[in-house]
């Protein structure tokens, strides 16, 4: 399994290098992206609205809350939110074929994202060039 963030060309090279690979869109990305462009008022309550879709137990549960969500008042306010959801939902589904507790592994593993924020959070301190010697 390859947990990506939904990146363009992405899915397509690691299909020609490992053709077996499941491919899932980062929940925690797809969240993100589906607040970025709305206010900052209506982030909290948007939020908690599509929470149970990603936090259902098995697809037809999440299925249904997509379609409570759908059919809520936000549509009418954001219809470009539920359709966000609708195009990633068939990279989404994969995620549910796993019991839960692999699923929070799944959601909090992130290595790349944690060594870049580590080393963000070390150049800051130090700077580039931490010794008298380097140019």
């Amino acid at each position: 399994m390859a947990v990506t963030d939904g990146r363009r060309g992405l899915p397509e090279a690691l299909e020609g290098v490992f053709p077996k690979t499941t491919l899932q869109t980062c929940i925690a990305h797809l969240i993100h992206h589906s607040l970025n462009f709305k206010s900052r008022k209506n982030r909290k309550a948007i939020a908690f609205a599509i929470y149970p879709i990603y936090t259902a137990v098995n697809t037809g549960t999440a299925n249904a809350a997509l379609g409570e969500f759908e059919a809520s008042t936000w549509r009418g306010r954001f219809p470009t939110l539920a359709a966000l959801s609708r195009r990633a939902w068939d990279s989404v589904i994969r995620f549910y074929a796993f019991p839960p507790a692999v699923r929070r592994i799944i959601e909090t593993t992130n290595a790349v994202e944690s060594v870049t924020a580590r080393l963000r959070k070390i150049i800051k301190m130090r700077g580039r060039c931490p010794c008298d010697d380097a140019p």
